[in-house]
């Protein structure tokens, strides 16, 4: 950064006829530096890559796997699932854009509530759901809707599970 900043204070006199001093051009450069490092440490290490397999359901089951992803800075969201039965074959799937959305929780739950409606639907019963949304799992069954925003959905969802679970009100997470 110092080479830099010295060659631009040098294109500067060249061109503009203007140029610092060191003792000022020393203080901007130091300033650019801590500058980098804060943006670089707020940059995290990437998390090591899960590498999961597939489990399939007990027999007479059927499994809904489902998943969304959210970008924070449009409110757009992608929703999915997929259904399998106990041998692991395909029995239907989903995917949608949802144009509103207010975070990644938001959007695993309704991914959630869509691929419940679609086991009531098809009858895809009793059914078994997989999510990797740790804080579904944990607020779904429990006495507190801690989502306030999000409680009327969870409310719904909670509802549609007691026709398609063997044990209502359960989810599992990888």
């Amino acid at each position: 950064m110092i080479i830099w900043a010295t060659w631009r204070n040098r294109n500067a006199k060249v061109w503009d006829g203007d140029v610092k001093p060191a003792f000022e051009v020393v203080p901007i450069t130091l300033g650019w530096w801590e500058e980098y490092k804060a943006v670089h440490a707020s940059i995290k290490e990437p998390r090591p890559v899960r590498h999961e397999l597939w489990t399939k359901p007990p027999v007479g089951l059927v499994k809904l796997n489902v998943d969304a992803a959210f970008d924070n800075v449009t409110g757009c969201t992608g929703v999915g699932g997929i259904f399998r039965d106990s041998s692991g074959s395909f029995l239907g799937g989903f995917r949608h854009s949802v144009s509103v959305s207010n975070s990644a929780r938001h959007g695993e739950l309704l991914a959630l509530l869509y691929g419940v409606k679609l086991a009531v639907t098809h009858h895809f019963v009793p059914l078994m759901v997989e999510t990797d949304c740790q804080d579904l799992v944990n607020v779904i069954g429990s006495s507190s809707l801690t989502w306030t925003e999000l409680g009327f959905l969870v409310h719904d969802l909670e509802g549609l599970l007691k026709v398609c679970f063997k044990c209502p009100g359960s989810l599992c997470s990888p």
